[in-house]
């Protein structure tokens, strides 16, 4: 089945670390017969070097296997009032597929969707994000902070005081920070 290659190809070509495209709400259609095109939504919460690499790499694969796809591609630009309303518009299209980018992007469509596959990216501690559902699946960008600390001792031996900035009011800093916390 066409969905089952991509999903797989997709679970690949995430855990080798990617994904691209520009605008929001903008519609790609490559190869011929709309009958065999796979739709994909794609949902992004905020333009970020990091995650449109994570979007770039997704399409890149996609056409790198010649697959026949219309790209339903949504970016929330922080806004997470969106969210809720890109996946209802992916759902109302019957999508095959939704790719999302970043924790808020995939815990809001994982909320409203729940009967087609929705594979995350950019994601620090899915199961603590709720992304444990059976049509959920995606890799996670979490850096082990110890070994982290570590490799920064050891090019600077001399530091005793650590800092950092995070969002408390956002999943993936508060794992972090944490875990960084219980590391030192």
């Amino acid at each position: 089945m066409k969905i089952k290659k991509i999903l797989g190809l997709m679970l690949a070509m995430t855990l080798l670390g990617s994904c691209g495209n520009k605008e929001s709400g903008t519609e790609k259609s490559t190869g011929e017969g709309s009958s065999d095109k796979a739709k994909i939504g794609i949902v992004q919460i905020a333009d970020h070097p990091s995650l449109d690499a994570a979007r770039e790499g997704f399409i890149e694969k996609l056409d790198s296997e010649n697959i026949s796809y219309e790209l339903i591609d949504h970016r929330a630009n922080g806004d997470l009032a969106l969210i809720p309303q890109f996946a209802t518009d992916l759902k109302n299209k019957d999508v095959d597929l939704i790719y999302t980018i970043g924790t808020p992007a995939a815990q809001g469509v994982a909320n409203t969707i729940k009967d087609k596959p929705v594979l995350f990216a950019a994601v620090t501690d899915p199961e603590g994000a709720g992304l444990s559902g059976e049509n959920t699946t995606g890799v996670s960008d979490y850096v082990e902070a110890g070994k982290l600390i570590d490799d920064f001792l050891s090019l600077y031996p001399d530091t005793k005081v650590f800092g950092t900035m995070y969002n408390t009011n956002e999943q993936n800093s508060q794992v972090q920070i944490e875990a960084l916390e219980k590391a030192l």
